[in-house]
């Protein structure tokens, strides 16, 4: 009896964890890259009209995976620290070969037939592909990633938003299209960046985003900030995401308003 009061009380206080000690249960696959792993995570029961088929023979040479979770339900898919979700993954592997694979990210719907391979496939044109990278949200319409060079394509338009945290303003940022080199953790917008945070407004030819480390990279020809009339642009500007100051390098020119 004392000793199912401790466990009681201990499980009440949070020292003990049912849902964590749980094993994970849903339908999920893997796609491996050198030390890396890409880990796709079905949240739809087939009873609910989720879909979850492994190595369908579709084409000749090609196995193909199918991962379908219709609404309210959304698929993850977890690279390094890097959560991306959608209705689809479509994981194609030439010969089985992981090392050839491809994965394909977007919203829709469809079905299967008596081989288990995706047919009446109805695409999505809205950006019902979401980017999770700690305090920043990434929205886009398709997301194809290419084993062989590491690097996941998101198609735009790119929304982007970082919220708000102490001092650190929120931050929105649209681009024509968003790279993940998996490899190395970095993300890249492309295309008519623009990025704004608290009445500046900078704009580049591309953007290297590291969430994690608070800094922005624009590069251009020039890449331009402008905030209360001060404008500074030049090769490459270093964007703090949290002081919204910048560091100007490169084929530096300014031109600041004064209040006379």
């Amino acid at each position: 009896m004392l000793k199912t009061v401790l466990l009681i009380l201990l499980w009440s206080m949070g020292f003990i964890s049912l849902a964590q000690n749980a094993p994970d249960t849903r339908p999920q696959l893997r796609l491996n890259r050198d030390d890396r792993t890409i880990q796709v995570i079905q949240n739809a029961p087939s009873s609910e009209g989720g879909k979850f088929h492994l190595r369908a023979p579709c084409q000749d040479g090609v196995r193909l995976n199918t991962v379908y979770a219709p609404e309210p339900y959304l698929v993850e898919t977890n690279v390094n620290d890097t959560l991306i979700t959608s209705s689809i993954v479509l994981d194609t592997r030439p010969d089985g070969r992981q090392d050839d694979a491809t994965l394909e990210l977007f919203g829709g719907t469809l079905e299967v037939d008596d081989r288990f391979c995706p047919q009446n496939i109805a695409r999505s044109e809205q950006p019902d592909v979401t980017v999770y990278q700690g305090r920043t949200t990434i929205t886009g319409t398709t997301f194809f990633y290419e084993n062989v060079t590491g690097l996941g394509t998101l198609a735009g338009p790119i929304d982007l938003v970082r919220t708000q945290a102490g001092e650190a303003p929120e931050l929105g940022a649209i681009a024509d299209s968003l790279t993940i080199d998996v490899d190395r953790d970095v993300t890249l917008l492309e295309g008519n960046t623009t990025v704004t945070a608290d009445g500046r407004e900078s704009h580049a030819d591309e953007v290297e985003y590291d969430e994690a480390g608070g800094m922005a990279i624009l590069r251009g020809s020039p890449a331009r900030s402008e905030k209360d009339g001060d404008v500074v642009q030049g090769n490459i500007i270093e964007y703090d995401l949290d002081s919204n100051d910048v560091v100007v390098k490169g084929g530096i020119s300014a031109t600041f308003e004064f209040n006379r």
